[in-house]
C-alpha cells in the first residue's frame, strides 16, 4: 500500500476513534463526580447525626448534674456554641427528630429510582428500623399538663395535653395524646383541678415501612408522621405509675 494511502487510512481512524474516546472520559468524569457528591453527602449527614448526638448527651449530662446538685457542663465539639438541648427520650417529637437525623445519615443517601433500588431500601430500611427500635425504646418520665377532662377508651384512658421538660415547667411538647390503663385514669379523673400529673413508663419505638408514602401529604387524614420518605413514625407508650408532680425544692 503506498505510503500516502496508508497515512490517509490512518487518519481516518483516528478521527473515528478520537470522540468515543472524549465520550468515554466525559462520561468516567461525570461518574466520578456523582459518587463524590453521594460521599460528600453521606458525610453531611453523618455530621448532623452526631451533632444530635452530642447534643443528646450534653441533655443527660446536665440532667444528672442537677440531680447531684453540680452544675451544668458545656458540651465541647460540634454544636455545642449555646445550643438547645438535643433529642432524647424526653418526648414523642424529641424521639422522632433523633430519628430523622438517622434517617438522613443512613437512608436518605440511597437511590429509590429503579425497582431493585427500592428493594434494597426496603432491606435497608427495616434494619434500621429494627436497630432504632432497640436503641431508642426504653424508661421515660413525661410531665403532661392536661387541657381537658380524661376520655373513656377501648384501650384505657384518653389524655390530651402538653409535655413539660418538668412539673410546672416549659412546654417541650404541645397537643399531646396518651392513653393510660384505667386504673390510672380513674385517679385522674377523681381530681379534675389536678391539672399537671408525673407519667412513668416505658416507650417502644416502631419505625413502619409505608412505600406508598413519599410524604406527609400522602397519607390519611390523622396518619402517623414520617420520619422520612415511605417510613412513619410509631411509638406505644405503656405507663406503668402515674403521679402527681413532686413540688420544686426551693434553693
Amino acid at each position: 500500500m503506498p505510503a500516502r494511502s496508508l497515512l490517509v487510512v490512518l487518519c481516518s481512524l483516528a478521527i473515528l476513534l478520537a470522540p468515543a474516546t472524549r465520550a468515554w472520559g466525559q462520561s468516567d468524569l461525570e461518574k466520578e463526580n456523582a459518587e463524590l457528591k453521594a460521599r460528600v453527602t453521606k458525610l453531611e449527614a453523618d455530621l448532623a447525626l452526631a451533632v444530635e448526638r452530642i447534643k443528646a448527651l450534653s441533655e443527660e449530662n446536665s440532667r444528672l448534674r442537677k440531680m447531684a446538685g453540680q452544675p451544668a457542663k458545656k458540651p465541647d465539639g460540634p454544636g455545642a456554641g449555646g445550643a438547645a438541648p438535643g433529642p432524647g427520650r424526653s418526648s414523642p417529637a424529641s424521639i422522632l427528630a433523633l430519628l430523622k437525623a438517622e434517617y438522613a445519615a443512613k437512608l436518605a443517601p440511597l437511590p429509590r429510582d429503579s425497582k431493585a433500588d427500592q428493594l434494597k431500601f426496603q432491606r435497608e430500611a427495616a434494619q434500621w428500623a429494627a436497630e432504632a427500635e432497640k436503641a431508642h425504646s426504653g424508661d421515660v418520665r413525661w410531665h403532661i399538663r392536661l387541657s381537658g377532662p380524661p376520655q373513656t377508651s377501648p384501650r384505657g384512658t384518653a389524655l390530651t395535653g402538653d409535655l413539660l421538660d418538668a412539673p410546672g415547667g416549659t412546654v417541650i411538647e404541645p397537643g399531646v395524646d396518651l392513653i393510660v390503663p384505667s386504673r390510672f385514669g380513674r385517679s385522674i379523673t377523681l381530681e379534675p383541678a389536678q391539672k399537671e400529673w408525673t407519667l412513668a413508663g416505658t416507650v417502644r419505638v416502631q419505625p413502619r415501612i409505608d412505600m406508598k408514602r413519599a410524604d406527609d401529604a400522602s397519607g390519611a387524614p390523622g396518619s402517623a408522621p414520617l420520619v422520612g420518605p415511605f417510613v412513619e413514625f410509631r411509638y406505644e407508650f405503656n405507663a406503668t405509675e402515674v403521679t402527681k408532680p413532686e413540688p420544686a425544692k426551693k434553693p
